[in-house]
Parts: C-alpha cells; structure tokens; sequence
C-alpha cells in the first residue's frame, strides 16, 4: 500500500484566507441547528491549532478518498465536510477572537532567537552531511515571521526524524526541538488571527460562542469518523495517528504489540444519530471556546 506521511509544516501553515473561510461558514450554518445545546461539551482545546491540524490531514485522506467512501455505510463527501467544519471554525473564531500584542511579541521573542540556533546547527550538521542540505535550503529561503513559524515546524520536524543520530553531538537539547514544534504552531495561530483581522476590538459573544462550540462538536464527530476509516484501511501500516492526528494535544494512541488484528470495517453512523458520542473535552488550553 502507498506511503502516507503525516501533516507536513507547510500544510499546516494553510492559515486559511478570510474569504475562503466565510464561504465554508456559509454552506454549513443550516447544519448548526441540527446540533443540540444539550450535545455541546466544554470545549477546551486550542480551536485553532485543531482547524490547522485538520486542515493538515486533507491531503492525506485525499489520497484514501475512494477507499474511505467505499467502506460499507460510509456517506460520501465527509472529507469535505472535514475541509468546511475546520474553514467555518476559523471564520467564528477571526469573528470575536483577539491576539493581544504582547503575547505576539513574546512569542517571536522565544521563536526567532531558537530557530536561528536550531538552523545554524543545522546547517553545520548538513555541511557534515548528517542532515539533508536540500532541507537547509528550503527552510532557509523564506522570510517573515510565518515562515518563521513554519520554519520551526520544520526544523524540528527535521531535528526528530534523525535524533537518535544526533543525540548527544549537537548543542540543543530534546526539549528544545519541542519547544519550536509548539512555539511553531502557536505562532500560526496567533499570526493567523491577526491576519484575519481580529483587532480585540470587542468580545467573543454567546451567539458566536455557541456557533463556535456546535461547530467544534462537527468537526470532533467527523474527525472521528475518518479516523475510524483510516485506522481500519492503514491498520497493517500502523499510521492511522500520523496520518489523523489529534485535535487535541497529547501523544497518540500507539498500537500495542499484543493487539488483536484488524477489525471488521466500522458502520459510520448517520449524523445525530443515538449512537453519536458529545464532543470530547480535555483540560483546558489557552485559545479554547470556553477560556482565554
């Protein structure tokens, strides 16, 4: 079976533009009144780091699309219904949400200075030719602080890909390289709403609140559903969780060794059905629907 990889730092810097997002918010709201306020959990979760890691997904299940839709009692088109959810979530969010400043600032302040320390050894690792020099070039050519952002994601994607090599050789530390994937997103995120034009200039009221929690419900629900699929198409790879990671952070479900083999195909459940979990809530984070 083809290789799948999971969600590439370019693709999750697919900060998605305003416009572009207000059109998925539009051919979804008829479904918000589908959901119920008794379905709604609290929602928690960095919203926008899980519109970005959805987004992230797309391409990926793209290319499992047919799979995915031949599955016994799949609907067709949930792959767009992921898209769109994760599009109106942002559009709600760029609605009410601010970014103060100084957050903004302090997060360059940190980011800026550890991307240039991970790129220099870096780029002295490719000289030595333990690190791709194709890789150094592509991070090193863009400018600006979103492809700062991104060039985090990326170097610390680099960094953990060949860590068991260079451990113990290179002037930073395991830490350090989690620190810019995470430093890395948060900028997108706060870059993200800023560009959307969220200005502070009022706050997040209930109605978008609400709007905002029904369509974090839609997109944990579908979510669900495709990483069901996923798990049993790629269950043999065992990249189910690369290729779907989670909404929200924490480490991934990872297969056992004394795990059984590969399920029956699961029924997808239409949507509201009585079989439909409520949207799961985890412990709170900065960006979530019901906190700062």
């Amino acid at each position: 079976m083809q290789t799948l990889s999971a969600p590439s730092p370019a693709q999750l810097a697919l900060v998605p533009p305003s416009d572009v997002a207000e059109e998925a918010y539009l051919r979804v709201l008829p479904e918000l009144g589908t959901v119920g306020e008794d379905e709604l959990g609290r929602v928690t979760a960095n919203v926008m780091v899980a519109v970005l890691v959805m987004l992230g997904a797309i391409p990926a299940l793209e290319a499992l699309r047919d799979a995915i839709e031949a599955l016994p009692g799949q609907a067709p088109g949930l792959i767009d219904k992921a898209r769109d959810y994760a599009l109106a979530l942002a559009h709600v969010q760029a609605m009410g949400a601010s970014v103060p400043e100084g957050r903004l600032r302090a997060l360059l302040a940190e980011g800026l200075p550890l991307r240039e320390r991970l790129l220099a050894t870096a780029e002295l690792n490719a000289k030595l030719g333990t690190l791709d020099a194709a890789q150094m070039t592509a991070i090193r050519s863009g400018v600006g602080h979103v492809d700062a952002a991104n060039d985090l994601l990326s170097l610390a994607r680099l960094f953990r890909g060949r860590w068991p090599e260079l451990v113990g050789k290179v002037p930073v530390t395991r830490d350090e390289v989690e620190r810019a994937g995470a430093l890395g997103v948060e900028l997108l995120d706060a870059l993200g709403r800023r560009q959307a034009g969220s200005d502070g200039s009022r706050p997040v009221g209930e109605d978008e609140r609400t709007r905002g929690k029904k369509l974090f419900h839609l997109l944990v629900r579908t979510h669900d559903r495709l990483l069901r699929a996923v798990t049993y198409l790629r269950w043999d790879e065992g990249d189910a969780d690369a290729i779907m990671p989670s909404l929200f952070r924490g480490r991934p479900r990872r297969r056992r060794a004394d795990e059984p083999d590969a399920p029956d195909a699961p029924p997808a459940p239409e949507p509201g059905g009585p079989s439909e979990p409520p949207a799961p809530s985890e412990p709170d984070e900065p960006g979530g629907l019901d906190g700062a």
